[in-house]
């Protein structure tokens, strides 16, 4: 695609490459447990639902109480020059999970759909021209783009009905959240990308997004990727407040979208490889 590697943060350019970290050999780097993460963060919503929802038999998610209660004390571990792949693999793998299952106990529709992103992702990412490796890092980014919906009310999340304005402005803080979240994992992995395009993922192509209003290129192009997933994906399953889409329908209201919303190129490569796609993530699940 003619728009490569472009990475943003705010309305500043930043470098498309991988960020360099120096690290002193006598230092010893944290890694936060997911709950500390978001226990540092101050999120908002996190420890102050109700035990149980009116008219819900089981209980709400009051996340330091839930899924991630028993994740332990920040993990030790040392400089990341240091750590091997298999280190890395097993705590992006345990965090993973980790999100999962908070997102999935948050609302029931949250960690597949956080997955099947991730994964939609990755394709169109190598089908765009990405590296491969990079290409391969979209499936976790992907995974992660929603996490900071952990802040927000799991009464909101879940509301079958139309949102007030109180609740839709609680629902665009959350690709901030996101990139807090993503933030120490992207840092360790060395992927300088992820936590701009988390945050950017519902920017506009017209400049009508959040939560920083960016326009056409200065939304990084990872960020617009995920995008064009996260759309087909919130289309594609079922919602409380939707039902499914059919695929003709689907398909018509990414092409109406392309220019405005959605950036028309990947909109083109994405629904041109869509029937591969399904195959490889809907179809098989």
């Amino acid at each position: 695609m003619s728009q490569k590697r472009k990475t943003v943060s705010g309305k500043e350019r930043a470098g498309g490459g991988r960020v360099t970290h120096t690290v002193e050999s006598t230092a010893t780097e944290a890694l936060p447990s997911t709950a500390a993460l978001l226990t540092d963060c101050i999120l908002p919503g996190i420890q102050g639902e109700p035990a149980v929802s009116p008219g819900r038999s089981r209980p709400d998610t009051c996340l330091l109480r839930g899924a991630l209660a028993e994740v332990a004390a920040p993990l030790a571990i040392g400089p990341i020059e240091s750590l091997s792949a298999t280190a890395t693999e097993t705590i992006l793998r345990e965090r993973t999970n980790d999100f999962m299952a908070a997102l999935r106990c948050k609302a029931e529709y949250l960690d597949e759909h956080s997955r099947r992103v991730g994964l939609l992702s990755a394709l169109l990412a190598e089908d765009l021209g990405l590296s491969r490796e990079q290409s391969a890092e979209f499936e976790w980014v992907g995974a992660f783009h929603d996490v900071g919906k952990l802040a927000i009310s799991g009464e909101v999340l879940r509301k079958p009905g139309k949102l007030s304005r109180e609740e839709y402005e609680e629902i665009k803080a959350h690709p901030e959240y996101s990139e807090a979240l993503v933030a120490p994992l992207a840092r360790l992995l060395d992927c300088g990308w992820a936590t701009a395009a988390v945050r950017h993922h519902h920017e506009r192509m017209d400049g009508g997004g959040y939560p920083d209003g960016l326009v056409g290129e200065e939304i990084p192009v990872e960020a617009r990727i995920l995008a064009v997933c996260d759309a087909y994906d919130a289309m594609a399953g079922c919602r409380p407040y939707q039902d499914s889409l059919a695929e003709s329908t689907i398909r018509k209201n990414l092409a109406d979208a392309a220019g405005s919303h959605l950036d028309s190129e990947i909109v083109g490569i994405f629904l041109g490889h869509l029937t591969y796609y399904r195959e490889r993530i809907y179809t098989s699940a």
